[in-house]
């Protein structure tokens, strides 16, 4: 049946009406931290095999190579996991990031809900490689390097395939 989620938090599926049993707390606007995006063009997306630096996915990119990830990789192109998959090996665990990058639908920055949409749809989408603990990798290896029109380049940004397997 389908699941109907209310804006109090509380949800019914089928004849089950489930209710919070506390209100949960907005999150803290403190939280938010915010980048600085001159330089970007915030209406392309993707930096493509040329790796364009005035893409919001080459800005996303160069952020996150300042965070000690193991592997990071532009798995950005259809059938992807995420624009950008990070691995970050720890000693009993090994963290997977997804990030989605979103152009802007117009020329200057605001709150589109629009936008937001298509980017957590992403995000929703992209979930399910989490099911099968190597599926992610085995994707991963397979789209390596990225190809088009006889070119070609890596899509790691960090690491590269030899850390992919012993990751896997």
């Amino acid at each position: 049946p389908p699941v109907i989620l209310f804006v109090d938090g509380s949800s019914l599926t089928g004849n089950e009406y489930v209710k919070l049993s506390r209100q949960l707390s907005p999150f803290p606007e403190s939280e938010i931290v915010r980048w600085d995006w001159s330089g970007t063009n915030i209406r392309k997306e993707s930096q493509g095999i040329d790796k364009e630096t005035d893409s919001i996915q080459h800005r996303v990119i160069q952020e996150l190579k300042n965070r000690n990830y193991d592997v990071i990789f532009d798995d950005d192109d259809s059938g992807e996991a995420a624009d950008v998959v990070t691995i970050r090996i720890k000693s009993d665990v090994i963290e997977v990031a997804f990030y989605h990058c979103k152009y802007s639908s117009e020329d200057k920055p605001g709150t589109r809900i629009k936008d937001l949409y298509e980017v957590c749809g992403q995000a929703q989408k992209s979930i399910h490689w989490m099911e099968h603990q190597t599926e992610l990798f085995d994707h991963m290896l397979r789209r390596e390097p990225r190809k088009r029109s006889g070119d070609e380049s890596s899509r790691f940004e960090v690491g590269d395939k030899r850390k992919l397997v012993e990751v896997k």
